[in-house]
Formats: structure tokens, sequence, C-alpha cells
């Protein structure tokens, strides 16, 4: 029996985690407060009572498809180094901004590429733009790369003209995806216009609305800084990042 496949937990139902690289070591056992909201898990629920509550949980890992991240808040980087983990063993630290604050993230695989397989993830510098997926531990599993601030170019497709529709190789593979490097040709308190091909239907067609959620950052001299749409003018060029409609990132290059 279910209600709309919806169930209910409570905090004392373990969560048995299943490794995304099956390492017996990797297994774990974490709490529903670990779940985050509106992300979506490969989960199988067991033993519903006829509250709906459940008694058991097993989450499966899944982080290495594309579509699988396009929720994700962009990581604009700001340093990426080496060190040490708490084993000894050599691993890679990726510095920068996300939803407007500082954060650092480990990266334990020092060989790890971006899902693509172009760039290695040790040699990714400031103002690189990517999405992360972690495991439970926090650990990097997936970095996917969209944006290379020194060759001043999208790494992955840019949107179509049709709104969040995101295209590669002739096939649409993330819908609600749209990433757009161009020129400001027009912008107020609410709106911003972004050429990013020259055509200007396209451009009018296509305003990224400004929302409450939207952080604005400066990429100027190899350093990477956050500012607000004030510091945005016509002629600026800017990277955007549109998840379902909403403006999640404008990055403007000087």
């Amino acid at each position: 029996m279910c209600f709309n496949s919806k169930y209910l937990l409570d905090s004392t139902i373990p969560i048995f985690v299943i490794p995304y690289n099956d390492d017996k070591e990797d297994y774990t056992i974490m709490d529903s407060a670990s779940l985050i909201n509106n992300t979506t898990y490969d989960i199988a629920v067991y033993d519903i009572d006829d509250y709906m509550y459940a008694s058991c949980v097993v989450l499966k890992e899944n982080f290495a498809e594309p579509e699988n991240m396009r929720s994700k808040r962009s990581l604009i980087i700001t340093d990426v180094f080496s060190g040490v983990n708490d084993d000894d063993e050599k691993m890679i630290s990726l510095e920068g901004y996300q939803q407007g604050g500082k954060v650092s993230y480990s990266v334990n695989n020092i060989e790890m590429k971006d899902n693509r397989g172009k760039y290695y993830i040790r040699e990714l510098k400031a103002g690189d733009i990517v999405q992360v997926s972690v495991d439970v531990k926090g650990d990097v599993r997936a970095v996917q790369l969209l944006f290379k601030a020194d060759e001043q170019k999208l790494a992955i497709a840019a949107g179509s003209d049709t709104p969040n529709k995101y295209w590669e190789g002739g096939t649409l593979v993330m819908p609600d995806l749209w990433v757009s490097f161009g020129t400001i040709t027009g912008r107020n308190t609410n709106v911003l216009l972004v050429d990013a091909d020259g055509n200007d239907s396209v451009v009018s067609k296509d305003p990224h609305k400004f929302a409450s959620a939207t952080n604005v950052y400066v990429y100027e001299n190899s350093r990477v800084y956050p500012s607000n749409k004030n510091d945005i003018f016509d002629g600026d060029t800017v990277y955007v990042q549109e998840y379902q409609g909403n403006l999640h990132e404008v990055v403007i290059m000087r």
C-alpha cells in the first residue's frame, strides 16, 4: 500500500547506504536528517506500517551521470590545491563560492577527471565553474565542468533557443538546465538580456529574470569575488546559469 508513493521517516529509521564505488569499507548507515530536500535518490523502502512509516531504507549512491547533477548549484572555483587526508593519502581540495558562501570540497582521487573525461580536476583554476556530487561522507565522487575561465568558453553545450533546454550531440539531455555565455545587451531591476550568438531574436525572447536566489560574482585578474546585480552593465561579458527557469548564477568577466 502506498499514499501517492510517499512514505514517512522519523529520526530513528536507519538508512543503509550502498556506496557509489561498491567498496565494502564505504558502506555506512545514516539517518533521515542527512537527506536533502528536492533531491532525487535511488532508494528502496521496506516494512511500511499502516501509518505509512518505513522501518528501513536502502539508498544506493549514484553520481556519475551528468543528468543526475543538473539541479546542483554551481561551484565557482577560487582555488585548487593538493594535500593529504586523514589517512595520509594524497587528495585535492576545491575551494570556491556556492550559493553566495565560501565552501570547500575534498577529492580523494587525484586522477579524477570531469565527467566528460577532458580535464583533470587537479588542473582546474580560479574562475572555472563546476557542479559536484558528493557521497554521504562529503567526498567528491563526480565533477561536471560547465565553464573554463582561461578559455572563456562553455565546457558543455549552451541552451537552445527555447528556454531551459539543453542539447548535446543533437540530443536533449537536460530539459531543465540552461547555461549561456555572452554579452549583456540590456538589463533592468528584474531581468537580463544576454546575446550569446548575435541572434537578436533569441536575446529578446529569452530574458533571464532575477530571483532572490540569484547569486552574482565577478571574475577579474584570476580572482573571484561575490557581487550583486547592480554591478552588471550593458556590454559586460557574463556566464549565466538557470535551472527550471530560475536564474541561479551570473558571473561577470572583467
